[in-house]
C-alpha cells in the first residue's frame, strides 16, 4: 500500500506540477514557497492503521485531509491513514514533522515513486522538533533505498544524462559505458532517439514558458488599462501575482538542456 500522497493546493507550496512527459510527471522544486495555481503537498503516512483511541492527529482518506479526534466514528474497512510527515506548513504548524529537503530533491526525481520505507526513534524535542529534556515524541526518517535511487557521479558531456545501473552494464543499449572497477567512462555519441527526448522535453518547457510570458502580458495589460495606483490592493496583487510567474520562468529556463 502506498504511503505517498501527493495532493493539489491552492496555498504556497516549494513543489510545483509542470506537465506530463513520457509517461510520468514532471515536477519543480523551488527554494522558497510560492504560490501557484499547480502546486503541491506531500503527505507521508504512517504503515500502521490507526485504532480509534488516538486523538487530536492530522490523517489522510482519499484525498481528505482532517483533524482526527477520538469521538469519530471510524469505519473498519475505510480508516483514514494517519499523517506523519508533510510539506503542508498547516500541518507543520501544528506538529507534524516537515520533510526534509533531501527526499524532495529525490522525489523531484523520482516522481512516480508512491512508498518509502520510514525509520522512528523516540527522542526528547519540542513541538517543533528541536532537542529538548522534558518532552517524548518520535521523530521519523525516510528511507530512500539504493535501488530506488539514480546513480550518481556519471553524467555523459554529449546529453548531460545521468547513466543508471542497468544503462551501464549493457553498452549495446546505451551510449555510456563505464567500468565499475576502475570508474573510467567513455562517453560515444548519444543515440538519437535520446537527443529526440531530450529535445521533446525541451520543446515542451519553451511552450510552458511561453505560456507563462503571455499571462504575465496580459496581467500587466488589465493593470494599465484599469489605471490602477501602485497603491491600491489590485495592483498590489497583481504585481505579486507576475512575480510569482517570474520566479517559475527563471526556474522552467534552469531546466532547459545546454
Amino acid at each position: 500500500m502506498k504511503n505517498i500522497h501527493l495532493l493539489p493546493t491552492d496555498k504556497p507550496s516549494r513543489l510545483h506540477y509542470y506537465y506530463y512527459f513520457d509517461g510520468q510527471p514532471v515536477y519543480g522544486l523551488s527554494t522558497t514557497n510560492l504560490s501557484w495555481r499547480d502546486g503541491r503537498h506531500i503527505y507521508i503516512t504512517s504503515d500502521e492503521e490507526i485504532t480509534g483511541f488516538e486523538n487530536n492527529i492530522w490523517v489522510i482518506k482519499g484525498e481528505r485531509i482532517f483533524f482526527w479526534q477520538n469521538t469519530m466514528a471510524l469505519v473498519s474497512n475505510n480508516k483514514p491513514r494517519k499523517i506523519i510527515l508533510t510539506t503542508d506548513q498547516d500541518l507543520i504548524t501544528d506538529g507534524v514533522q516537515a520533510i526534509d529537503d533531501e527526499f524532495l530533491e529525490w522525489f523531484v526525481k523520482n516522481p512516480s515513486c508512491e512508498f518509502v520505507g520510514i525509520k522512528s526513534k523516540k527522542i526528547r524535542v519540542d513541538k517543533n522538533f528541536n532537542d529538548i529534556s522534558h518532552w517524548n515524541r518520535f521523530k521519523y526518517e525516510i528511507i530512500i533505498s539504493k535501488e530506488d535511487s539514480k546513480q550518481e557521479g556519471y553524467i555523459c558531456p554529449h546529453t548531460k544524462i545521468q547513466c543508471d545501473d542497468e544503462c551501464c552494464v549493457s553498452a549495446e543499449d546505451c551510449h555510456i559505458t563505464f567500468s565499475l572497477a576502475s570508474g573510467m567512462v567513455d562517453c560515444d555519441e548519444p543515440k538519437q532517439e535520446t537527443l529526440n527526448k531530450i529535445n521533446n522535453m525541451n520543446e515542451e518547457i519553451k511552450k510552458q514558458i511561453n505560456l507563462l510570458q503571455e499571462e504575465q502580458t496580459r496581467v500587466k495589460q488589465f493593470i494599465n488599462e484599469n489605471n490602477f495606483n501602485c497603491t491600491t490592493a489590485p495592483y498590489v496583487i497583481a504585481k505579486q501575482y507576475r512575480d510569482e510567474i517570474k520566479k517559475h520562468i527563471g526556474i522552467l529556463k534552469m531546466n532547459l538542456e545546454k
